[in-house]
């Protein structure tokens, strides 16, 4: 962003500011109580920890210091609705990681434009790795690591790739079982870290190859911040039986899709899972969508 010869865009300033104060929450909750239940469910049925309440009340307070008037669709707390950008929130994406002291989860968020509820209308998004401290943030041009621009690896065949995977493997069916394995088998680093934002963050970042998540589904904030941010980086997806942009974020729709680094990659990833042509026709990156 320096690059850019500007500071960061005021939604990107938000984004900072907003995963910083949910980091030293996080590291507060977790030093605490952080691992209990609170003996609620959110909004959306999961069950609550300490520690997930702790990161959604730090990032709300800076996004209602800074948009008071936001529309906010977030994981515990639900939808708040208001007239400004909407703004979507995962606190801690990878909860069970943090609650058993397995340091890979994430905080995730994005922005849509004035008024915008769809996918179409993010301007910005990012996503914090608790385990390392960093942000992986971007908007329309271009992606970082912290300060450091960041790219896709662009690696284009299985047998080279480090490939994660969505961690509820129990929602697969047979048939996707069979095309997980295949995966798995020819891939060179299969990997189940257990937070979707993060693992398609990687992807736009280059230190993961691909995200598959053809089976069972992803709610919109588990997913789309890192989505948006995959294809600023350069990267592709493959969103499976949806028009992507037309997605409303404050809706209750579970997003299945592939995210890759390399064009190739993909292809070879819809070939092994046996995903058809519509899929490959739906390919989206290199950019050229956004």
């Amino acid at each position: 962003m320096e690059g850019r010869g500007r500071g960061a865009p005021v939604e990107l300033e938000l984004i900072r500011d907003a995963l910083r104060a949910a980091e030293e929450a996080v590291a507060r909750s977790l030093a605490d109580r952080g691992r209990e239940y609170l003996g609620t469910r959110g909004y959306f049925g999961d069950a609550t920890l300490v520690v997930d309440r702790a990161a959604e009340e730090a990032v709300l307070s800076v996004v209602e210091s800074r948009l008071p008037d936001a529309y906010v669709v977030t994981e515990e707390a639900g939808i708040r609705k208001g007239e400004g950008p909407l703004v979507l929130l995962d606190p801690v994406d990878g909860s069970m990681n943090a609650r058993r002291g397995i340091p890979n989860f994430s905080t995730a968020i994005a922005i849509t434009r004035r008024a915008g509820r769809r996918y179409s209308d993010i301007v910005a998004a990012g996503v914090l790795d608790h385990a390392t401290g960093n942000i992986i943030w971007g908007d329309a041009e271009g992606v970082y690591v912290g300060w450091r621009p960041a790219a896709p690896s662009g690696a284009e065949r299985l047998e080279d790739a480090l490939v994660d995977f969505q961690s509820q493997t129990h929602l697969a069916g047979d048939a996707e079982a069979r095309g997980i394995a295949a995966v798995m088998r020819r891939a060179k680093y299969p990997r189940i870290l257990g937070s979707a934002a993060l693992g398609i963050a990687y992807v736009a970042a280059g230190s993961a190859d691909a995200f598959v998540a053809h089976y069972g589904g992803l709610r919109t904030f588990d997913c789309v911040p890192s989505m948006f941010l995959l294809e600023s980086a350069g990267g592709y997806l493959a969103p499976i039986g949806v028009e992507l942009d037309s997605v409303e974020l404050d809706s209750g729709i579970r997003l299945r899709l592939l995210a890759t680094g390399g064009r190739g990659l993909m292809e070879e990833l819809i070939d092994v899972l046996g995903l058809g042509p519509d899929v490959r026709a739906g390919i989206r990156g290199g950019r050229a969508s956004r």
